[in-house]
């Protein structure tokens, strides 16, 4: 086994992880938001914005070595070997090397760009208001509100 195979494999089996995790912190946060609302007070504020941090927290060192095991794979060569070797070529000469940079750099950068706006969009309390928005939405739908 090569080392971008096995480096492969160990990003798989980070997201892996990552994902399992993630759903155990989501079910633990729900698990003790029914236990405050079962003691009486139905309207206690379960799931904050502190309440996520909390539990997400332990969770960030990991997610940090996924992304940069996923920028050390893509700047390997190495994405989907099985995709893009089904994928007939889209043009009959080379590429210059130099264009195959440009788009790896392009490419990291909209990650990075993404990855920082959704980070600022979480602290800024847009969640809540994307969350408002969509059951709103939701209740129009079906004739609520």
């Amino acid at each position: 086994m090569n080392w971008k195979k096995a480096l492969r494999v160990v990003l798989v089996i980070l997201y892996i992880a990552l994902a399992a995790m993630s759903a155990a912190a989501l079910a633990i946060l729900y698990l003790k938001g029914m236990v405050v609302r079962s003691g009486g007070d139905v309207l206690a504020p379960v799931f904050t914005r502190e309440n996520l941090a909390r539990a997400f927290t332990p969770l960030l060192p990991l997610l940090a070595a996924a992304v940069i095991l996923t920028v050390v794979c893509l700047a390997a060569g190495r994405t989907d070997g099985a995709r893009s070797k089904a994928r007939a070529p889209l043009r009959e000469t080379p590429a210059p090397a130099r264009e195959g940079r440009r788009t790896f750099v392009i490419r990291a950068v909209l990650l990075c760009a993404a990855a920082v706006l959704i980070v600022l969009g979480v602290l800024n309390g847009g969640l809540r208001d994307v969350l408002v928005k969509a059951i709103n939405l939701c209740k129009e739908c079906v004739g609520l509100g």
